[in-house]
């Protein structure tokens, strides 16, 4: 009985072993695998490294520091107002021109600061406009006047400068002034010597004592003869006008009237003092018209006449 009794219990004993031995494993959980500790290999010795330690850029400012927000657009400020159909010049000359010319004075230091112009210049003394000259004397006519300009030449006694005036447009004006009447800049010693032009002759007129004005025909009132034998002589002055001095000009006398001249020469002395020249002319005592003329053949021929008529009393 005892015997059957442990055989019954062998072979329950197995069947559970074997039963449980048949059942599937449970799934391992990842946080299972996590925990179980994974066999570190033993690291081969690293090389000695002399370099600092590396410091990584951080990604991001700083919670403290200040930003400056970017504007969507941008914005622009004018420096000047918009001004249409100017056309801006990167070139300004201290060259006096009738458009926009910058004058400076005798303590003015143009050209950059320097006191010393790149080129021979004239300045006024007290800053007002000055008178320049045909030639180098106050003798020839005023040919402009200037406050700086450039200086050219000078004349051989070198007492006046000679000067070419910028009027603009290409065109320039040469003249002459004292070097008394100038401060001056620049290099003077190159200057070279200039001849003054010769003087022109610029009018020839005709004249008499009591002449009406001017345009008015003249009409003498004389004592005629009946006979046609007599004489009427009538007294006039010719004028030579130049634009300087002229130490020779000559001329001739001629009218329609039966007169005869030879003929002559005069100096003139300045712009503003012509040579004079009086004439007698005999007519017949008699009505008529006759002409006069003066008319200049050194150096250059101007003619000036006058047509006058007489009347019998």
């Amino acid at each position: 009985m005892k015997t059957r009794l442990f055989f019954a219990l062998w072979a329950c004993l197995l069947t559970v072993f074997l039963i449980v031995g048949l059942l599937p494993s449970p799934p391992v959980h990842p946080a299972a695998l996590a925990d179980t500790p994974t066999p570190t290999p033993t690291p081969s010795p690293a090389p000695t490294d002399t370099r600092p330690p590396f410091v990584p850029f951080p990604t991001h400012f700083p919670l403290s520091a200040s930003l400056t927000p970017i504007p969507q657009e941008a914005t622009y400020t004018s420096l000047a107002p918009e001004t249409p159909d100017v056309v801006a010049s990167s070139t300004l000359l201290p060259i006096p021109t009738a458009t926009l010319i910058f004058f400076a004075t005798v303590t003015a230091t143009p050209y950059g600061g320097t006191a010393t112009p790149p080129v021979p210049l004239a300045y006024a003394l007290d800053g007002k406009p000055t008178a320049c000259y045909k030639g180098p004397s106050p003798a020839y006519i005023q040919m402009d006047v200037f406050k700086i300009t450039q200086i050219v030449g000078r004349d051989a006694s070198g007492k006046w400068w000679f000067l070419m005036i910028n009027k603009g447009r290409g065109v320039y004006v040469p003249c002459w002034v004292s070097v008394d009447r100038v401060a001056t800049g620049g290099n003077l010693a190159g200057l070279s010597v200039a001849e003054p032009g010769l003087p022109q002759i610029t009018q020839v007129k005709v004249t008499f004592p009591g002449q009406p004005a001017a345009g008015v025909p003249y009409v003498q009132t004389i004592a005629c003869d009946a006979g046609l034998t007599n004489t009427t002589t009538l007294h006039f002055i010719g004028q030579i006008f130049t634009d300087g001095p002229l130490e020779d000009v000559g001329y001739l006398w001629t009218t329609d009237a039966p007169a005869q001249f030879q003929p002559g020469r005069a100096p003139v002395k300045a712009w503003d003092a012509p040579a004079e020249i009086a004439v007698n002319v005999s007519v017949p005592s008699q009505a008529g018209t006759y002409t006069l003329s003066l008319r200049t053949t050194f150096p250059m021929e101007v003619l000036g006449e006058l047509r006058f008529t007489l009347k019998c009393k």
